[in-house]
């Protein structure tokens, strides 16, 4: 928590130097966030990883998240993947979840070939949201920030975040292999999704659903 609270206040650091006219505006905008937190999940049998979790704020202009998680492999590259149903309501139901949760799911991503071929009733977009190596305990978190309308790195798919308070978001941790020791390499396993990829796999993710 104490990272996210770091993360948001650089993000408002960030705004406030663009103008002190801005910077009410901001506070305003934080007073009135929206939290919530969700378990992390497998994706092979969709269980739940021990002491893991993950945590969204929702802000009128973004999203910040941090995941907290273990059972990693150390010394492992992983990368973290926003999810982002902006349209929620257009999305069927994960048989994966409890069938009380309307939630979206691989159908409203993958065709029957498991192509990405998005449901464009749900307005998806997927993009990098950062990356990190592994260290001996198998446990890392992650933080990251995503502006509406913006994504600051590689985007697989849709335009990005555009419902920061009504999107469905679900965060993606995917797993990289052993880190290289070449440097443009590593750079690649922490900023891309496939490049350099032999045994690259989604691991693990959670769900943030809407406010009611």
């Amino acid at each position: 928590m104490k990272r996210l609270i770091y993360l948001l206040t650089v993000i408002a650091l960030t705004f406030s130097a663009q103008g002190l006219a801005q910077g009410p505006m901001l506070e305003m905008e934080q007073a009135a966030a929206m939290v919530d937190t969700a378990p992390v999940q497998y994706f092979s049998d969709a269980s739940e990883v021990r002491g893991a979790w993950s945590k969204l704020i929702r802000l009128d202009n973004g999203i910040a998240v941090e995941v907290h998680t273990s059972d990693l492999e150390e010394g492992f590259t992983y990368t973290v993947w926003w999810v982002i149903f902006n349209t929620p309501s257009g999305c069927s139901p994960d048989p994966a979840v409890d069938a009380s949760t309307p939630a979206c799911g691989e159908d409203d991503v993958f065709n029957a070939d498991g192509e990405m071929d998005p449901n464009p009733d749900v307005n998806l977009s997927v993009a990098w949201a950062t990356g990190n190596i592994v260290g001996e305990s198998g446990m890392a978190t992650f933080s990251a920030y995503l502006q509406k309308g913006h994504a600051p790195g590689e985007v697989l798919t849709g335009s990005g975040l555009t419902d920061p308070r009504g999107a469905e978001v679900h965060m993606v941790v995917r797993s990289h292999g052993r880190a290289s020791v070449y440097r443009n390499a590593l750079y690649q396993q922490l900023n891309s999704f496939e490049m350099t990829c032999r045994v690259c796999e989604d691991y693990q993710f959670s769900i943030h659903f809407p406010p009611s």
